[in-house]
This record gives C-alpha cells, structure tokens and sequence, in this order.
C-alpha cells in the first residue's frame, strides 16, 4: 500500500514517506504532516521525535484541528510547543482546511 502524502508533496515534491525522511526540508515537515494527515498509521511508519511533535501540538490545539480537518485524535501528550513552528501550523492548517 503506497502512503498518500498531502502537505509534504505541495512543499518540496517529495512524493513517498522514504522520499521525506531522505530531504531535510521535507522532514521537517514531517510533524505537519502527521498532524493533519490521518489517513496513514504514522504510529508505526514515522520517526517517534516527528511523532511526538505533531502529538504535542494536537493536544495544544485539537479542537481548530479536529474543526477545521476532522482529523481523528491522536493521543494526547503534555510537552512545550516550540512556537517557531506555529507559521507552519497555520500554513498547513489553512492548506488542509481548503
């Protein structure tokens, strides 16, 4: 079965999960994609940091998520949000919301 990703691709071309994990931009990325792409088990394909992250950061704001993408819940997890991050939060959030 093939992984549809849907931020990174629109990003930096990447197409696959190996792709991503190989470019530094794309897996920076990675923790958005996680975050608003649940048609993927990214509990078993992502690498934990970028899983962690993108748990994080639903936990902190799951009702815009959930509201704007109907994405199911990921578990939540207590951490600081690195508020560096939070223009690509809103990028994303706003491209997978359209």
């Amino acid at each position: 079965m093939k992984i549809k990703l849907k931020i990174i691709p629109k990003y930096t071309g990447c197409e696959t999960l190996e792709e991503a994990i190989k470019n530094r931009q794309a897996k920076e990325l990675l923790w958005l994609e996680i975050l608003l792409n649940d048609g993927i088990n990214w509990q078993k394909k992502a690498p934990k940091a970028q899983f962690k992250k993108a748990r994080i950061w639903f936990t902190h704001f799951k009702t815009l998520i959930t509201g704007l993408t109907h994405r199911r819940a990921l578990k939540p997890i207590s951490g600081k949000l690195d508020y560096r991050d939070h223009r690509k939060f809103l990028e994303g959030l706003y491209f997978a919301a359209a």
